[in-house]
This record gives structure tokens, C-alpha cells and sequence, in this order.
């Protein structure tokens, strides 16, 4: 992940309105927006978030924001531009670092900050950034966060959509921003942390269950003394049920392998 800074250069000791995070090698963002920054000195972009009571711009609006300042991918002359700045491929972030981010919607730029130098209020919103999803029974997500508290979130309540949701469909987004369901919904961090329920556990009482309930194929072949052939023999005959495969992957509920040891 990298860091900029949003700098105003037209105003007073050209205040930080905010902070741009960049992920997935510079194919994705989001804003943190300042709110020691009084809204008339926003530009139009950041202010239409501040009136609406947003501070975190989304990925979506976020990249907007970005391609709004670099050359646009249908340039007719792309491939020399890229070629004239040493780019073998089109990336926002390398072409936005080039002139700083500065275009003539505003007097805005962006410089390079390290993540240690991020100011308090930062670290507080990136603290509500989602560290982990899981999909439960009845629509309902069990979500971690990286402040380390754990909710539990109808899911109808932030989406409205009624199809049927599978793990398949819901993915965490870059940088914990959010929940992405179907590939065009989303549910924002700060919203999830919101609306959740808080419960009496912590993300690491969630690791230390899935260690204590789960097992993969090497586990199971220790606790049944067999081999890899035969938990394929035992799967293959509904005696044991993966609870996900990927690829030669497999994990098993350990409950399940117990009661076959007995």
C-alpha cells in the first residue's frame, strides 16, 4: 500500500485536505478526507462528500478522482505517452505521480507521505477498515475489523438485494474498504462498523476457532493415521465431507475426522 498526501497549493501554508491509499499496484483507492478542513475550501469533489457527512470515499470515487487527473486510457497516442514516461503498462498510480497529481480542476496535488508520519485521526478510520468476512446462515456476516472487534451484520441491511448470496459472491475489498457482493454492490467499512452488532469476541478469538475446528488433509491423515489416498477413498465413499476445496487444498471440519478415529 502507498501513501500521498493531498496537498491545496493555493491556500495558506497549503494545508493537507486529505489522504490518498493506494493498493493492488496502483489499480486501486481511497480517500480519507480531513475534517480540520472547513468545506468552502474543498474542492468540488471532496466537498460534495463533507455536505452528504462522508469523510471515506470508496474505491468507485476514489479512482475517479484519480483518472480525472492523469491521460485517460482512450488517448489516441497512449502508447507513446506511456513509452515517453518509462511505462511499459498503463498504471494510475505511476502516471499520477508523474506531475504529482496537479490538473486544472483544482490546485490540488499529491506528494508521497510514509505511513508512520499519518496523523491520529487516520490511524482511527483505517482502525474501522475490515480485516475479515464470513458468511454465515440467514444472511448474515460475521465481520472482523482491524481494530480487532467483531460484528454481526444482517446483510440485507446494507445491500438491497434479494438474491441469493454464496461465498463466491462477497469478497473483502482492497485496503479493508468495504464488502463487495455480485461484483457491482458494496458496503462500506465505516458503515459495516456502524450497523453491526458488537460482540464479546476479538479477530483473534476467530483465528484461534478456525485453528481448533478446522483441518487440512495432512492434519486429518495425522489424527487417522492413514494416507492421502485413503481420506480421497473416504470422500469418495460420504464418509468425510470437504468443507472447501481449492485446487489439492481441502479443509475438514475436525469434529467430523474425530468422530471417524473413534
Amino acid at each position: 500500500m502507498r501513501t500521498c498526501a493531498i496537498i491545496d497549493e493555493s491556500l495558506p501554508g497549503k494545508p493537507v485536505l486529505g489522504y490518498l491509499f493506494c493498493y493492488q499496484n496502483g489499480q486501486g483507492f481511497s480517500i480519507e478526507i480531513s475534517e480540520n478542513i472547513p468545506e468552502e475550501q474543498l474542492p468540488l469533489f471532496l466537498a460534495s462528500f463533507v455536505q452528504k457527512g462522508m469523510y471515506t470515499v470508496g474505491l468507485e470515487w476514489s479512482l475517479r478522482w484519480v483518472q480525472a487527473r492523469i491521460v485517460p486510457t482512450d488517448r489516441q497516442n497512449l502508447g507513446s505517452v506511456l513509452k515517453d514516461n518509462g511505462l511499459k503498462e498503463y498504471n494510475e498510480y505511476r502516471l499520477l505521480m508523474i506531475a504529482q497529481g496537479r490538473c486544472a480542476q483544482d490546485d490540488c496535488c499529491v506528494m508521497p507521505v510514509e505511513l508512520t508520519d499519518l496523523p491520529s485521526w487516520v490511524y482511527e478510520r483505517l482502525a474501522k477498515r475490515v480485516k475479515r468476512a464470513v458468511l454465515l446462515q440467514n444472511d448474515r456476516l460475521l465481520v472482523s475489523f482491524e481494530d480487532s472487534s467483531v460484528r454481526l451484520i444482517p446483510v440485507r441491511k446494507v445491500i438491497d438485494d434479494s438474491r441469493l448470496i454464496t461465498d463466491e459472491d462477497m469478497q473483502v475489498q482492497p485496503g479493508g474498504c468495504g464488502i463487495a457482493f455480485f461484483g457491482s454492490q458494496s458496503a462500506a467499512s465505516t458503515e459495516l462498523h456502524e450497523e453491526g452488532e458488537l460482540l464479546s469476541l476479538r479477530d483473534e478469538d476467530l483465528l484461534k476457532l478456525s485453528d481448533q475446528l478446522l483441518l487440512d488433509t495432512n492434519e486429518v491423515c495425522r489424527l487417522l493415521a492413514c494416507s492421502r489416498q485413503q481420506v480421497d477413498y473416504l470422500i469418495r465413499t460420504g464418509r468425510l465431507h470437504p468443507l472447501r476445496s481449492s485446487g489439492r487444498m481441502r479443509l475438514f471440519d475436525r469434529s467430523e475426522v474425530q468422530h471417524l478415529s473413534w
